[in-house]
C-alpha cells in the first residue's frame, strides 16, 4: 500500500523483485464508483449537510485502561464548542468498550438532532460520498489516515489508535485533551490550511491500485513461486 510497508515487506526477508508498490487497493472506489450525492445523502440522513461538515468516527483504543472514554470525552467537548457545525457519526466498532463509546455518542447526538447524526454504517459509496463533501474527518479510524488524504480532506486524528501509520500532510494529530482536540479543529477548518497542502496529499495512492496489481499479476513470473527463498538483509 507504501513504499514503508514494502520496506517493511523485504525486511522479513521477501525477493525484491517479488514486492510492488501500488498503493491501498480500499482506494479503488474513487476511481470508479459513482458516489453518493450531497442530495443522495441529505435524503438518506434526513437532514440538510450544512457546513461546517464534520465526519466523526471514534473507535475503543483497546490499549487503554478505559478503552479511550476520556479521550472521547475531550473530542465531544471539543465539538460541543463548534455550535453551528453539521456533524456526522459513524458506528463504533465491536471492540471492547464499544457500548460504553457509543451510549455517550449517542446522548451528544440526541442533545442537538437537528444538526447531529449517528449512523450504524453508511456503507462504502455513502461513506465515501460523505467524506467527498465534508469539511474535516476527525476521530481514531484509519479512514482519517488513507481515504480522507486521498480526497484531499483535512483529518483530525486523536490519540495512539494510528500511532505508526503514515502521516499525510492533511492529517492533524491531537492529543486526547479538549484544548489540543479543540486547537485541531480550528486549524483544520481554517481554508488556508487545505490551501497550502501540496498538490498530492495521499501517501497511500489515488485510487488506481487495482488496474496496476492487474498489470504486474499479467508479466509476472510465476515459476517456482511457491519455493520462498529468504532474502537474507543483516549487515554485522
Amino acid at each position: 500500500a507504501s513504499e514503508d510497508s514494502a520496506r517493511r515487506v523485504r525486511q522479513l526477508g521477501e525477493s525484491d523483485d517479488r514486492v510492488f508498490t501500488v498503493g491501498a487497493p480500499g482506494l479503488v472506489h474513487l476511481d470508479r464508483t459513482p458516489l453518493a450525492t450531497r442530495e443522495e445523502l441529505e435524503t438518506h440522513l434526513a437532514m440538510q449537510l450544512d457546513s461546517p461538515l464534520l465526519v466523526v468516527t471514534f473507535h475503543p483504543e483497546t490499549l487503554d485502561i478505559d478503552s479511550g472514554s476520556e479521550g472521547l470525552v475531550a473530542m465531544l467537548d471539543a465539538l460541543d464548542g463548534i455550535t453551528d457545525a453539521t456533524i456526522i457519526f459513524t458506528g463504533v466498532n465491536a471492540d471492547p468498550g464499544h457500548d460504553s463509546l457509543h451510549e455517550r455518542i449517542a446522548q451528544f447526538v440526541a442533545s442537538r438532532p437537528t444538526n447531529r447524526r449517528m449512523v450504524a454504517s453508511l456503507g462504502q459509496v455513502r461513506y465515501l460520498g460523505l467524506l467527498r463533501i465534508a469539511d474535516a474527518v476527525v476521530g481514531n479510524s484509519s479512514s482519517g489516515m488513507i481515504e480522507a488524504p486521498a480526497l484531499r480532506i483535512p483529518t483530525v486524528n486523536i490519540g495512539d489508535r494510528q500511532k505508526g501509520r503514515l502521516r499525510a500532510a492533511s492529517v492533524i494529530d491531537a492529543a486526547p485533551t479538549v484544548d489540543d482536540i479543540r486547537h485541531a479543529l480550528h486549524r483544520a477548518l481554517d481554508p488556508s490550511f487545505i490551501a497550502n497542502l501540496p498538490p498530492v496529499v495521499s501517501l497511500y495512492g489515488v485510487g488506481n491500485a487495482s488496474k496496476e496489481i492487474v498489470e504486474i499479476l499479467k508479466t509476472a513470473k510465476l515459476d517456482g513461486i511457491v519455493k520462498k527463498h529468504f532474502v537474507d538483509r543483516h549487515t554485522s
